[in-house]
């Protein structure tokens, strides 16, 4: 019984902890993309409260009172560090441009409208080492990208 309290997700032990970048999607259309060293499926993130109460309370009453919050895994990985975990979140804060206040929560890294007139690829250019990058299987379109 002690063991299955301890299970992350889908039944992997705390012994086999999965490194992931999520992105949340809130009933308002606002994202939060975060990671999780463990792979908690009851790990939902952090952002500021008080951004997501504001927008809450722009919500139809009865959407108020009965919504859904979905977590997407972007990435994952076993044997990701924790430094290559922390670059992968930046990677896809930015790619999925979670730091503009009007697309996300995130407000780290502070968000550049500058940067990102330039496109995503600027992104991959300037923050993170080629070692890095996201295979194919993993990539997902943001509904917000036109």
């Amino acid at each position: 019984m002690r063991n299955a309290l301890r299970r992350g997700r889908l039944g992997a032990s705390s012994f086999d902890e999965m490194k992931q970048i999520y992105k949340i999607t809130y009933p308002t259309g606002t994202i939060y993309v975060g990671k999780d060293s463990v792979g908690s499926s009851r790990y939902f993130c952090s952002p500021d409260i008080d951004l997501v109460n504001a927008d809450f309370r722009n919500l139809p009453a009865d959407q108020q009172l009965d919504y859904t919050v979905r977590k997407q895994i972007l990435w994952e990985s076993q044997d990701a560090t924790e430094a290559e975990l922390s670059t992968k979140e930046v990677e896809m804060i930015l790619a999925h441009r979670s730091n503009a206040p009007h697309i996300g929560y995130n407000r780290w890294p502070k968000f550049n409208p500058d940067r990102h007139a330039r496109g995503s690829n600027y992104a991959k250019r300037h923050f993170i080492p080629s070692p890095m990058r996201m295979p194919t299987r993993f990539a997902r379109s943001h509904p917000h990208d036109g």
